[in-house]
């Protein structure tokens, strides 16, 4: 069990199985090669033929979005063959990086069969596995996300001691190179630069906490978000509605009728959309045979939401500052896109950039639930089944 506890050995077993999938998404067999992983390579390829012919334009007839993804694989386009299959292994590789990364956190915020426990959904989970073996995006935002919140953490705890120069560098470099990484996560996703903010915001208020002004400073927040909500308010309706709008289409949608009109409607929809976002599709939704994997993983982030509660009290007192960070990414990141989403096959895509800290929280909480409550006969059962 320690061996499979080890972040390197689950790093190992992501990666291994993000390579196996790998040919699905070649022969368009996996249902994250097609569409938007179409265009990236389509276009990947005409920004790769054009500097090579010696034109530096990237303008295309497509989307920006498909040409700054497209621009970061066209390196790969530049080689006579095999490029499509090396920028496969290289998103692969940057998804198990972010298991690595989540599985680090989890380990700091808990014990290492957290990390364990953290881990192995986040490498085994289907959706995520085709998803980081095609050519989407979401992998590299996931890296550059779980990689900010490790080198958040490592500042954070240089804050704990008296800081050397050599160390007062170091905690330059690690917020300058966040800032980059999470540059790059706002570019291939624009749509998630606020929450960025408000995470690192809520982080830096929390550890300001103990002082007057940072006191001050934390009410200020709550009633500018209120006040900016209000003022701001023709448009987030405007904009979910639009999102709603676009996504409600294809077998998997739910609650397609949905209207927002008020502020009231955004408030009082928001927990059910939060929830139809993390856990769908539920079984009443199945409509093939493909569904069925990804229901366990809704099923799965049930009980790992149940034992995040845990998980959320546990981290807090081991580090209330990482804890609250994380949690306000998540709560605003699973709420806004619970608003903006009426389709499980898109959600399912879009959640892995917000499921894993439910699963780093749900890992920690079910450790602790473990450790506090199992009888102590059913723990030695298991030990002796598990024995590697």
């Amino acid at each position: 069990m320690e061996f499979l506890a080890r972040p390197r050995t689950l790093f190992g077993l992501a990666f291994v199985l993000r390579l196996l999938a790998i040919p699905l998404a070649v022969f368009r067999i996996s249902p994250y090669s097609q569409a938007d992983a179409t265009g990236f390579s389509v276009v990947a390829g005409i920004l790769a033929r054009r500097i090579l012919s010696g034109t530096l334009s990237t303008t295309t007839r497509y989307a920006d979005i498909y040409e700054i993804w497209s621009s970061v694989l066209s390196p790969f386009w530049f080689l006579p063959v095999g490029g499509p299959v090396l920028a496969r292994i290289f998103i692969a590789m940057l998804g198990a990086c972010a298991v690595y990364n989540a599985v680090l956190i989890a380990r700091r915020l808990g014990t290492p069969m957290a990390g364990l426990l953290t881990g192995v959904p986040l490498a085994i989970y289907p959706s995520i596995v085709l998803a980081q073996s095609s050519l989407l995006r979401e992998a590299a935002i996931l890296f550059s996300v779980t990689t900010t919140a490790r080198l958040l953490l490592i500042v954070s705890d240089h804050g704990q001691v008296p800081l050397a120069d050599n160390r007062l560098r170091e905690n330059i470099a690690l917020v300058i190179l966040s800032g980059g990484l999470l540059a790059f996560a706002t570019l291939l996703r624009q749509d998630n630069l606020p929450l960025y903010v408000a995470a690192i915001g809520a982080g830096c208020i929390a550890y300001y906490s103990k002082t007057w002004w940072g006191k001050a400073v934390a009410a200020l927040a709550v009633v500018a978000g209120g006040v900016g909500a209000w003022v701001l308010r023709e448009l987030l309706l405007q904009r979910f509605n639009f999102f709603r709008d676009a996504r409600a289409r294809g077998r998997t949608v739910y609650l397609s009728g949905v209207r927002f009109d008020t502020l009231l409607d955004l408030v009082s929809f928001a927990p059910i959309g939060a929830a139809y976002f993390l856990f769908t599709p539920f079984p009443w939704q199945i409509g093939s045979v493909l569904d069925v994997p990804v229901m366990f993983e809704g099923l799965t982030n049930i009980l790992y939401a149940f034992a995040g509660v845990a998980g959320v009290v546990v981290a807090f007192k081991r580090d209330r500052v990482a804890t609250i960070g994380l949690l306000t990414y998540f709560v605003l990141g699973v709420t806004f896109y619970g608003l903006g989403t009426a389709n499980f096959g898109t959600g399912v895509r879009h959640r892995q950039m917000f499921s894993w800290v439910l699963l780093v929280f749900g890992g920690v909480g079910a450790h602790w639930l473990w450790v506090r409550y199992v009888p102590l006969q059913w723990k030695q059962t298991v030990r002796r089944l598990t024995v590697v």
